[in-house]
């Protein structure tokens, strides 16, 4: 009788232990989560052509008034990514804005790309890495480039695909697997373009990071 009557006492100990510690770790760790992030779509405050701020608990953020581009939001939604400025014959840079720090910096310039090139697209790779396509910046005849894998920690541009000159990357879709390619062939001319659609499997990327 005694001994399961301390079986019972034992159990019911270990179930209050179990419930506050699950009490403890959802109350105090979604109020951590509150206080520090992640990013939300509605935090952010977007103008194009105009501005870009960002609202959080301590106050607004303006993170550029450089007509920047829509920011992307990574992965685990603590940094957005942005270009500015970002406009027909310009030539712009990448920033990342990192909310745990509350830092803006310029990830990837002028200076470190090919001269009178300027980012045309970006989109989050992973947490660490995002993917660009970087082009001509100037006339109506380049409408994308070459496409880039930068790194976040260095801003170290790596060429991942490199076309023939009749051939940019206009635009990239991304899954769980695959890279999809929009790719503008022009004519002999640069007159005009069409579109051709491909893919490259992420492990290609992955297998050089």
């Amino acid at each position: 009788m005694k001994s399961q009557i301390k079986k019972v006492i034992l159990a019911l100990l270990i179930f209050f232990i179990m419930f506050g510690a699950g009490f403890y770790l959802a109350y105090y760790h979604f109020d951590d989560l509150t206080e520090t992030g992640p990013i939300s779509a509605d935090m952010i405050d977007y103008e194009e052509d105009s501005f870009l701020r960002l609202e959080r608990e301590t106050g607004v953020e303006t993170l550029s008034e450089e007509m920047p581009s829509e920011p992307i939001i990574s992965p685990a939604g603590n940094k957005l990514a942005f270009i500015a400025p970002f406009q027909w014959e310009t030539v712009g840079s990448i920033y990342i804005y990192d909310y745990e720090s509350n830092s803006l910096n310029e990830l990837l310039s002028a200076d470190q790309i090919e001269a009178q090139n300027s980012p045309k697209g970006i989109w989050w790779y992973n947490d660490d890495y995002l993917l660009a396509i970087i082009g001509y910046a100037y006339g109506t005849v380049s409408v994308g480039g070459d496409l880039f894998l930068v790194e976040i920690e260095t801003g170290n541009p790596r060429r991942v695909i490199g076309l023939t000159e009749y051939q940019e990357v206009k635009s990239i879709s991304l899954d769980d697997q695959y890279i999809y390619l929009e790719i503008a062939e022009f004519d002999e001319n640069f007159n005009e373009y069409q579109i051709i659609e491909d893919r490259i499997n992420r492990n290609r990327l992955d297998d050089v990071i």
